[in-house]
């Protein structure tokens, strides 16, 4: 399905719980997708399963590496988040997430898709603030990435908790 224009897609990495995975968002074991109408309305479109938020944990890299495997991706590098993009966020022009790597946020990044950051809150949080701050929002979405360290906070969700 094709996006609005004035619209974008934004997957918000999850926990079960309704909180913002509270790590790596290749490792969060869902997304929770939605279209954002840049006068301020949010629109769920659905959750989405992560198959690498279901890998074995990375302490026991042989384990990790055989689950990996049969997604026909290599434990390091590129490839995972190749496979994310590719299968399970091809349409998202947004990831909000708590955590990344570098590696995963240029390959995003060189797709199209920006990364934005946000300290531990919950899902409602992270939408409340961009349901009541459209303007801020839309400012992140269209400012340059760069060599900034996105740690920072430079590259915040907005959200206030940085």
């Amino acid at each position: 399905m094709d996006k609005a224009p004035g619209r974008v897609r934004i997957a918000i990495a999850v926990e079960g719980t309704g909180d913002v995975h509270p790590g790596h968002f290749a490792h969060a074991p869902k997304f929770r997708v939605y279209e954002y109408d840049f006068n301020g309305g949010l629109r769920e479109l659905g959750e989405r399963d992560n198959p690498l938020g279901r890998m074995p944990d990375i302490e026991d890299p042989e384990e990790a590496a055989k689950y990996l495997e049969k997604l026909g991706i290599s434990i390091h590098g590129r490839s995972k988040y190749d496979y994310l993009r590719e299968k399970v966020l091809p349409d998202v022009d947004v990831v909000i997430c708590y955590d990344a790597c570098p590696t995963s946020v240029k390959v995003f990044e060189d797709s199209g898709v920006r990364v934005l950051f946000t300290p531990p809150a919950t899902v409602e949080e992270v939408l409340d603030y961009i349901s009541g701050n459209p303007e801020e929002f839309r400012r992140l979405l269209e400012e340059e990435t760069g060599d900034e360290d996105y740690y920072t906070g430079h590259y915040g969700c907005g959200c206030g908790y940085h």
